[in-house]
């Protein structure tokens, strides 16, 4: 299938079960409530890679310390930044009983919404 029959395949048939194109402007007022949402949304919203590698730091240490103290007793390991998938697991032992992905965003200061 090339690239203009998937396209033409996935447009808005009236039917309920196919893609329709993005309305931008109701996009915008679905995500009215989160303005860090709305910035992400928009074309080039997303921060730059330096800004982006900042908040990941910062949280990671702060997701680490959250496990450590929701499974007391077991092991609790950061992985490194290249390893896919997940950034901690927690073990028993040898076994691993919990592979923890780290969601980050940035707030504009400490304490606002």
């Amino acid at each position: 299938m090339t690239v203009v029959e998937l396209k033409d395949a996935q447009l808005h048939r009236g039917d309920g079960s196919s893609i329709r194109e993005l309305d931008s402007q109701k996009l915008m007022r679905y995500l009215s409530w989160d303005r860090e949402l709305q910035i992400v949304a928009r074309p080039g919203g997303y921060p730059d890679p330096e800004a982006a590698a900042k908040v990941d730091a910062a949280a990671k240490p702060l997701a680490v310390r959250i496990v450590q103290e929701r499974y007391p007793g077991l092991t609790v390991t950061s992985q490194s930044h290249s390893n896919p998938g997940f950034d901690i697991t927690v073990r028993d032992g040898s076994t691993i009983v919990r592979y923890v992905e780290v969601k980050s965003r940035r707030r504009k200061t400490v304490g606002s919404s």
